[in-house]
């Protein structure tokens, strides 16, 4: 249970580990579109009562050699088609100046490109 007490009875309902249905989820992105404060505060709260303050992020190196890809991802932003100006290779001085860094920062997982 939480000392928060926000306007918002269903972000309440959150914070206190209770069911909502989909139409209040709705209601809770339609309402922080208006004002997202309530919104944030109870992300916040979630996360000390869940993780306390630690944050996590996993140390990796991505190599994009090329900018050319199968998937159909709508939201990527980098990938070309080919016969777009926008097409990118990365030279060999700077796939060894990434490695570098990999190596430097002590990255563990290199991921393999589709």
């Amino acid at each position: 249970m939480t000392n928060l007490i926000l306007e918002s009875e269903i972000l309440n309902n959150v914070l206190e580990n209770k069911s909502i249905t989909r139409q209040e989820i709705i209601d809770i992105y339609q309402n922080s579109i208006k004002n997202s404060n309530d919104l944030f505060l109870t992300a916040q709260n979630l996360r000390i009562k869940n993780k306390n303050n630690s944050v996590t992020f996993s140390k990796k190196a991505f190599f994009n050699i090329v900018n050319l890809c199968k998937d159909t991802c709508s939201y990527c932003t980098y990938k070309a088609e080919p016969g777009e100006e926008k097409i990118s290779l990365m030279s060999k001085q700077q796939i060894k100046e990434l490695l570098q860094l990999a190596k430097k920062y002590k990255c563990k997982k290199i991921p393999r490109s589709t």
